[in-house]
């Protein structure tokens, strides 16, 4: 066997032990160590592991090429047989890889399990954890969990917690961070010190593993402003586009219907996307179609003309549960431009969609027009910018978020993501 190093903490990983959980921040090499402790282990004697992770839509969105990046690295490519969708070992050692969400019924049928490792555990839902723990039950099988904590009420803390107070089961719990890490790239120690520098508030969540903390001002009203005034509507750009978070029970005093319209101006770097205007809702869902039809499409189209649209109108994007599934399918039977927003995305849940646009959004990237900033409308016997009054209100670990209004802070944060931090850009590129 080839002489593979490990950082001192990660000799643990071949300590026999129940549960093996490792958390921390970015940068830590957790991962990394991990897939080279389970590769060499399962070179070294037949073994059944399970990959998984609570959203799995596709192989790419595994561990496959982190395995596969780790045999090639550690000198095992002659004992492995890497195929699309499984890692095979040449002594019957068996690589598997799964979405606990959609596919966890599947491993009851997978015998003889010897390691299950769930990566970005801080997703793991309390059902799939109640499923796991007795589901594998070989003897002296093993449940590793890797995750960069969130939330202290996330079912993978808590079954932390838990480990930590009953010795009667085998645990091994470390707290990993960049320190740990012999081979800490200077890039990335560039990235944690411009980090610290430009975001100290999310420093110690980002890099040193510590809980989102709750904000005040997570995103600040000036960084959507230029010289404290919003901007002007451009005159020429890439393509408008809508984002549409649905209401589950539509109706006066219920859930609220939100859109945001948006502009892709790659022609100007310092502020690509720019929120043109939105509106807030409150209609039944048998009402919405017609909304959709004669509202979001309408304005996308005026929209694109007031903006000289090169593309057009790249059309709406829904959130595709409840009453949204249905507007999606609607307005695909009528030929409309509709897409479904990535479940990727839907599934991060309000505090994690919002630390992911964080960096562009405090980069000033994302603008409000004149139009949108001054819009007020009357919500629930409200008159404001519902707009501005949801996205700057908003903190991270507010446990008060889910009894508060916050459908255009949905659709804003899906607007963001869509525009910078998705496809969008590359496809006009």
């Amino acid at each position: 066997m080839p002489d593979i190093k490990f950082p001192r903490w990660a000799r643990d990983l071949f300590v026999p032990a129940r549960y093996k959980l490792l958390n921390g921040g970015r940068g830590g090499g957790k991962s990394w160590a991990v897939a080279s402790a389970l590769t060499l282990q399962g070179a070294q004697r037949p073994l059944r592991v399970i990959c998984g992770r609570e959203f799995q839509k596709s192989i790419q969105e595994s561990v496959h090429q982190l395995l596969c990046d780790s045999i090639h690295r550690n000198g095992l490519s002659n004992l492995y047989d890497v195929k699309d969708t499984k890692i095979l070992g040449k002594n019957n050692t068996e690589f598997i890889f799964t979405g606990l969400a959609r596919n966890i019924d599947s491993i009851k049928s997978i015998e003889g399990i010897d390691i299950v490792w769930i990566e970005e555990a801080q997703t793991i839902s309390q059902k799939s954890l109640d499923f796991l723990r007795p589901t594998i039950r070989k003897k002296d099988s093993e449940l590793w969990f890797t995750w960069n904590p969130d939330d202290e009420n996330d079912p993978i803390q808590l079954l932390k917690n838990s480990l930590v107070i009953d010795q009667e089961q085998k645990a091994i719990i470390k707290k990993i961070t960049w320190r740990d890490n012999l081979w800490f790239p200077e890039e990335l120690n560039k990235e944690r010190l411009h980090c610290l520098r430009t975001n100290p508030a999310q420093y110690n969540h980002i890099w040193e593993g510590d809980f989102i903390q709750s904000l005040s001002e997570f995103f600040k009203e000036e960084c959507f402003l230029v010289d404290n005034k919003p901007v002007e509507t451009p005159l020429h750009i890439n393509l408008v586009f809508a984002t549409v978070d649905t209401t589950l029970k539509g109706g006066e005093g219920k859930d609220g219907t939100a859109v945001c319209y948006w502009g892709l101006n790659t022609f100007d770097e310092n502020y690509p996307l720019i929120l043109l205007d939105w509106d807030l809702v409150e209609l039944e869902g048998y009402l919405l179609k017609d909304w959709m039809n004669s509202v979001v499409y309408p304005n996308l189209e005026i929209l694109a003309v007031q903006t000289q649209a090169i593309r057009g109108s790249a059309g709406a994007y829904v959130e595709d549960k409840a009453v949204g599934t249905v507007l999606i399918q609607q307005a695909m039977s009528q030929g409309l431009d509709v897409y479904a927003i990535d479940s990727k995305l839907t599934a991060l849940g309000k505090d994690r969609r919002c630390i992911l646009i964080s960096d562009v959004v405090r980069e000033g990237k994302v603008k409000f027009t004149f139009h949108a900033y001054y819009k007020t409308t009357k919500f629930r016997g409200i008159t404001r910018n519902h707009l501005v009054k949801q996205v700057v209100s908003f903190s991270p670990g507010d446990k008060e978020a889910d009894k508060r209004q916050d459908d255009l802070l949905d659709a804003f944060a899906y607007g963001v993501a869509i525009g910078l931090k998705d496809s969008l850009v590359d496809a006009i590129e």
